[in-house]
């Protein structure tokens, strides 16, 4: 998927709800984080006419159902400053969204949310991961980049490649 800046999905979204009357170089490019979606609230603000549309942005893809679905909770989020847990909880969708299965067995708000674990030595050392992060980096090997799992699990970056490297 071609992305090349952050008003991408903000551009998608007005050719769509424009009906082709807006030029979009980028095909089916959904926010991503709190800034895009910001980009695309900011541009229905700017374009009422346009915001009456939405619900059409459903049909493109289940990321953007999703987006649709949650639209009036990420925007209290955005108003309200909480841009990080609005990135973190469109993380988790669209997580859930590729893995329906592996998101039924381990709750990723946990994963995300959850208190970094310290390892037995104490210091800064190495992460013990549990077996359910190691569950989670077996799934999610092939779909997600190591540096992206690192990021959602919240451990370092070497530890998740070491255990990757193990499994």
């Amino acid at each position: 998927m071609m992305r090349t800046n952050s008003y991408s999905a903000a551009m998608f979204m007005s050719w769509v709800l424009s009906q082709g009357i807006l030029t979009c170089p980028f095909p089916n490019v959904h926010p991503l984080n709190a800034r895009e979606f910001s980009n695309c609230y900011n541009m229905l603000k700017d374009f009422p006419l346009l915001a009456t549309e939405l619900k059409r942005m459903a049909m493109y893809s289940r990321e953007w159902r999703a987006v649709v679905q949650n639209w009036e909770e990420w925007t209290e989020l955005m108003i309200n400053g909480r841009l990080a847990k609005l990135s973190e909880l469109m993380t988790v969708t669209f997580i859930q969204l590729s893995m329906p299965a592996l998101s039924a067995q381990i709750d990723l708000t946990t994963c995300i949310a959850g208190p970094k674990r310290r390892n037995i030595r104490g210091g800064h050392g190495s992460f013990h991961l549990s077996d359910e992060d190691r569950a989670f980096i077996q799934k999610s090997r092939g779909r997600l980049s190591l540096k992206r799992i690192a990021a959602v699990l919240d451990r370092p970056y070497p530890t998740i490649m070491r255990n990757a490297k193990l499994l």
